[in-house]
């Protein structure tokens, strides 16, 4: 019984090699230690470089900022309500960086290089949201300020 189960493995394991295998298939993950305010104490992920993105369960990307022999801190760039001790942490091979061009020009983004819409699109000719609305009251004329001399 045993030997067949042995041969059984054997022939397994030869089918799997035979497979393809890139760099790609190879996924480093760690695990949440802790939580507290969104920052994560994460262990596991020994190859992790500072300001790298990592990813949380629920899409929640988090960047690592601490890197201690034992343990990375990771701060925490989304909704971490669900995120718990316990959960899995993977790498993404990506440093944190955003991109440039003239379409970021006057735009508010987030920390994740995504644009940031408060309450309208940004209209750059006109110094207003695009709904019309200015973003601050007019300036009258300028005020005359007189200075009076201390009397002695």
């Amino acid at each position: 019984m045993l030997k067949d189960l042995l041969i059984q493995f054997e022939k397994l394991l030869e089918k799997a090699l035979e497979l393809p295998f890139g760099e790609e298939d190879i996924e480093e993950s760690g695990m949440v230690i802790s939580l507290d305010r969104g920052i994560a104490v994460v262990n596991g992920l020994s190859g992790v470089k500072n300001q790298e993105l990592v990813r949380f369960p629920g899409d929640v990307m988090g960047m690592v900022y601490n890197l201690d022999p034992d343990d990375i801190g990771v701060i925490l760039l989304g909704g971490y309500e669900h995120i718990k001790a316990g959960d899995v942490v993977t790498r993404t091979n990506r440093v944190v960086a955003i991109p440039v061009s003239e379409d970021f020009l006057g735009r508010v983004i987030n920390p994740l290089g995504k644009f940031w819409m408060v309450g309208g699109r940004w209209n750059r000719t006109t110094g207003s949201l695009s709904k019309g609305k200015p973003l601050r009251s007019c300036i009258g004329p300028p005020s005359r300020n007189r200075c009076r001399q201390a009397s002695k």
